[in-house]
């Protein structure tokens, strides 16, 4: 016994090794690609420096935030390393749950969730989804072992987090009420859903003081993309090239199995409400990105899910030459039917440029634009605020303006200008007013010296 509690102990420090030490290489390339990440930074410096709490963007991510306060001395390393131990923590968790559930290829399987493309880049970033998913699956893990009340408190802090965890009330319900065995189902539902309920309302407590009510508020600034977007994000941006053709040939392995009785890598789980709770929390999650469409990350919860279904019904080989396919993915692509960087090292570069970008456009604004100025810049706001030239910088850069707010500009005799054509357009649709009409210039037709 003692024994096989020190093999478990040395495979659980050697696995968390391994998914710490690949996240390391990509911690400094700033807060991440997406500009929430940047707002989340500048939400904890905040917080750091006034002790009051502040929303990096509605309805609110208080433990993230919070926590991230913490460490916002060490800037993007120690934010994105944050990410980074959730991670592991989540892959830890995926392991155990596999193992848990009879699965014979319980690492491949924690390993493959940890190089899934859009859950590594998000694990190098100061992004919300790594922590809200890890917090999930050691709920998943406590409702298998029939932990009503962590269960909810640990659902509770998902929710914390990022407040569409609550949508996994629903599966974990079904996991516990299958894991109670000889107790009653409303023995265990209700005090899961009174802890999680409780412990949410306390993590949200910090932005129900600050903004009352009006907290619960969700920005849709965004067009609905195209169907071929929509399709791209929800599965080339999650798996990678290498990582679909994986799971094709898991489905293709599914359905022989069905014919020719192939062993899977998962025997039947002794809870009959597993599979159904992996199925729901597939649907619940891709009915969520439909509705809304604008990013892969929120299709992360879903990963686990579809990679235990796979150890489940797909041939054993077959699902192990999905997870190996899924261990290349984040470092392989493919473009116009070459080879190409993968997604982890394409995200990097892209970082980095856009960093260059914007330093390039605040430095080159700074001195084409005399006196004080209001710049309207979109996205590129939150990362231009976290500069170390935004302190010097004597021009205001501003993500949007409202009619109300250039109309105060105009009266203060202030000169405003906007970045490009396209932040035109973005105020146009979002703010209701066209910049232009109010005198307002393009920044990049200044630096072309055209008037």
């Amino acid at each position: 016994m003692l024994l096989t509690r020190m093999r478990t102990t040395l495979l659980i420090v050697l696995l968390a090794a391994v998914v710490a030490l690949s996240r390391v290489p990509f911690l400094s390339a700033g807060y991440g690609e997406n500009v929430d990440a940047w707002r989340v930074a500048r939400a904890a410096r905040h917080i750091a420096r006034t002790h009051v709490y502040e929303v990096s963007r509605f309805p609110g991510y208080p433990v993230q935030e919070i926590t991230c306060a913490f460490v916002r001395g060490f800037g993007a390393v120690g934010l994105n390393a944050l990410s980074a131990l959730f991670s592991v923590a989540a892959v830890v968790a995926a392991w155990l749950i596999a193992r848990r559930l009879e699965c014979r290829d319980a690492v491949l399987l924690a390993l493959a969730l940890a190089a899934t493309p859009v859950f590594f880049l998000n694990s190098v970033t100061a992004k919300d989804y790594v922590w809200a998913i890890a917090f999930v699956l050691w709920a998943f893990y406590a409702a298998l072992e029939c932990r009503s009340i962590l269960c909810g408190v640990l659902l509770g802090l998902a929710i914390g987090c990022r407040i569409t965890s609550g949508a996994m009330i629903i599966p974990l319900a079904m996991v516990l009420s299958g894991s109670a065995e000889r107790k009653s189902w409303r023995a265990v539902i209700i005090p899961f859903g009174l802890c999680a309920g409780f412990t949410a309302a306390l993590m949200f407590l910090p932005v129900w003081i600050r903004y009352g009510r009006e907290f619960f508020t969700f920005y849709d600034a965004h067009d609905r993309p195209d169907a071929a977007t929509i399709l791209l994000r929800g599965s080339t941006e999650v798996w990678g090239a290498l990582g679909l053709a994986g799971l094709a040939i898991v489905i293709v392995g599914a359905i022989l199995r069905g014919r020719f009785a192939l062993p899977a890598s998962m025997p039947r789980p002794a809870n009959r409400f597993v599979v159904p709770g992996l199925v729901v929390t597939v649907l619940l999650y891709l009915l969520a990105y439909l509705r809304l469409p604008d990013q892969a990350g929120y299709l992360i919860p879903m990963v686990p899910a579809v990679l235990l279904l796979a150890s489940r019904f797909a041939p054993r080989l077959a699902f192990q030459i999905a997870c190996v396919c899924l261990l290349l993915a984040p470092w392989i692509d493919f473009s116009q039917g070459r080879i190409a960087a993968g997604a982890i090292i394409a995200d990097q570069r892209m970082r980095r440029q856009t960093l260059q970008d914007v330093e390039r456009f605040v430095l080159m604004t700074e001195q084409v634009l005399p006196g004080e100025n209001t710049v309207v810049v979109g996205a590129w706001e939150p990362i231009i605020s976290e500069l170390p030239i935004a302190a010097t910088a004597h021009n205001d850069y501003v993500y949007l303006l409202s009619a109300a707010e250039m109309e105060q500009l105009v009266r203060d005799g202030r000169s405003v200008a906007y970045a490009s054509d396209t932040i035109r357009a973005f105020n146009l649709r979002v703010g209701k007013i066209d910049l232009a009409e109010y005198g307002a210039r393009n920044v990049r037709q200044i630096l072309l010296g055209k008037p």
